[in-house]
């Protein structure tokens, strides 16, 4: 199963990941991720396949479509991670995240 690019571009900015990060993971050019970020039609599936897959080593879990939609899981540590480094939270300091 193939993701849709704008889900892709969702799980690397919550994975806080920059696009070099993701271009290089893949093993693809950051000209083509950025192609496939911008759902330009061009974009090859194998460069799909590939970010796709340097996604879920990283520890997305993409969802199936269905009929209320599709999306993507991220570990919670990667999001804490994200969020300490960032700081802006509005989540109280010893405040669960779920």
């Amino acid at each position: 199963m193939t993701t849709h690019p704008k889900i892709l571009k969702l799980a690397r900015m919550a994975l806080d990941l920059t696009q070099e990060d993701v271009a290089s993971l893949a093993r693809v050019s950051l000209r083509n991720l950025q192609k496939l970020e911008a759902c330009d039609p061009t974009t090859s599936i194998r460069t799909i396949m590939l970010v796709q897959g340097a996604l879920e080593r990283r520890g997305a879990v993409f969802t199936a479509h269905t009929n209320k939609g599709l999306g993507f899981l991220v570990p919670v540590d990667r999001l804490r991670a994200s969020i300490e480094d960032h700081g802006e939270t509005g989540v109280k300091p010893g405040e669960s995240l779920s």
